[in-house]
């Protein structure tokens, strides 16, 4: 008997635990955000070195089209770009002190270069050059544009000329994060030449 009421306490117990449960009433809510997508955007240009031949002959006096032009990409991001053009010369006229005049053909200075030598013992000057201004898809900056020869050299000014390449390095970098095209260009590319 006692086994009886004890079942029947313990169903008691629990329909009124079940009455009870049912009648209490909770504030809830839930909320969910899925599939949502990120997506990184990209810097992408161009280089090219359009309607040059090899092995142009350069005189005094005379006006060379060299037209090294950056393009950003149709699907690039806004960005600043830059270039690192390399000049290299077997000739041994070549000396710390002569860039300026050959540089200046190419319209750059002598405050934005650096005279050195390569690997194979050759004579080079770096010279970095930086647009200023953001560079959005589709627009184009000509690193180089022509060179000019002064009709007052001589052989010995057009020595450097005679066994002359050009190398031409473009960089281009996203612009938000950065406030200036030479602080952009340095930072993410570790070259502090760029912010001359």
């Amino acid at each position: 008997m006692k086994k009886k009421i004890l079942m029947l306490a313990v169903a008691a117990c629990l329909i009124v635990l079940s009455i009870a449960s049912s009648s209490l009433a909770y504030f809830t809510d839930t909320a969910k955000v899925e599939n949502v997508v990120f997506t990184s955007g990209k810097v992408d240009i161009e280089l090219a070195f359009n309607n040059f031949t090899n092995g142009t002959k350069f005189f005094p006096g005379q006006t060379y089209a060299v037209p090294a032009t950056v393009t950003v990409a149709n699907d690039s991001e806004d960005a600043y770009v830059g270039a690192k053009i390399v000049f290299t010369t077997t000739s041994t006229a070549t000396d710390v002190a002569y860039p300026d005049k050959f540089l200046e053909a190419f319209g750059l200075t002598a405050v934005n270069s650096i005279p050195g030598t390569n690997d194979a013992g050759q004579k080079t000057i770096t010279a970095y050059v930086v647009n200023d201004d953001v560079m959005t898809k589709n627009t184009e900056w000509n690193v180089l544009n022509q060179a000019i020869i002064p009709g007052a050299w001589d052989n010995k000014d057009m020595e450097v000329f005679r066994t002359l390449k050009v190398s031409v390095y473009a960089y281009a970098v996203q612009v938000p994060g950065f406030t200036t095209a030479k602080a952009a260009l340095a930072t993410a590319f570790e070259d502090a030449n760029f912010n001359y």
